[in-house]
């Protein structure tokens, strides 16, 4: 019986130490997170101009090491711009263009440093760009 209580305890105890699973993070783009899967998240010309276009976390303790950013251009008929990123930062050649030539972005295959040093994915955002 003592046996069955130690292991017992011992399960809560991992079970309360564990890190906060990667699903239950959301990501952050120009101050704001896409709560609803099915509505992106809007950002103006104005409030990306004002971001540090870092992607973060809701949790500071995970870090975005890389992810992919694609652009979709206003013009149909120019094709999807596909950019693989190695930090957490959207690069500088690629603001103007998505300032003035998307109408949206998609961030995806976002991989964040966790506090236990592993590598973890976290949810995608999209993000519609207004005037």
């Amino acid at each position: 019986m003592k046996s069955i209580s130690i292991i017992i305890s011992l399960a809560l105890v991992t079970l309360i130490t564990l890190p906060a699973s990667s699903q239950s993070i959301r990501t952050i783009f120009c101050g704001k997170s896409q709560t609803d899967s099915r509505k992106p998240v809007v950002c103006s010309v104005k409030e990306l101009t004002e971001s540090d276009w870092k992607i973060t976390t809701s949790d500071n303790r995970f870090l975005v090491k890389k992810f992919r950013l694609t652009i979709v251009p206003t013009d149909r008929s120019v094709k999807l711009k596909e950019i693989e990123v190695e930090s957490n930062e959207i690069p500088v050649e690629y603001r103007e263009e998505i300032m003035t030539l998307s109408r949206s972005i998609l961030l995806e295959f976002i991989q964040v440093l966790a506090p236990d040093n592993t590598v973890r994915s976290i949810k995608p955002i999209a993000v519609n760009i207004s005037d």
